[in-house]
Formats: structure tokens, sequence, C-alpha cells
């Protein structure tokens, strides 16, 4: 049975634009996320959202999963649900 994530949970997620801070650095090289639900690499500046466990994903790509689940799509830690 699917459990939506609240709704007013959702909509106090924090919006944040990627920064240097939220990048990966081998051998001097700044290695941008990537969104692990279209697999596309955040551009510096794009609009995430943050879950508390701290995954990373456009918007767009995790609101339609947070409507229908209440947890993380990656980790599946739980989320607040209706």
């Amino acid at each position: 049975m699917r459990h939506p994530t609240s709704r007013e949970f959702v909509e106090n997620l924090p919006e944040v634009p990627i920064e240097e801070k939220h990048c990966k650095k081998t051998d001097g090289k700044i290695e941008l996320p990537t969104c692990p639900i279209c697999f596309t690499d955040f551009d510096m500046g794009t609009k995430t959202l943050f879950l508390p466990c701290g995954h990373i994903f456009h918007p767009q790509c995790v609101k339609p999963w947070l409507k229908d689940h209440n947890t993380c799509p990656v980790c599946r830690k739980e989320l607040p649900s209706n």
C-alpha cells in the first residue's frame, strides 16, 4: 500500500541552489552531483530539493514520487505522511 508524503512537508522542503560545497572534488576537478531520478548532472545554481536524508533531486523529478510515496526514492528513509 502506498502512502503519499505530507503535502505540507513537501511544500516546506527548501529549494537549495547547487554550490561548489555540494560538489565532489577529485584531483582538483569539480564533479557536479547528479539527480538520481533522471541521471542528469546539476548545473551550478540549479534549484534542487534536499530531502532530510541528504539526497538531492530536481523538484520536477522527485515531487511526482512524493505524491505516491512517503520515502526517499534512493535510501527509502521514511518521510511524514498524511
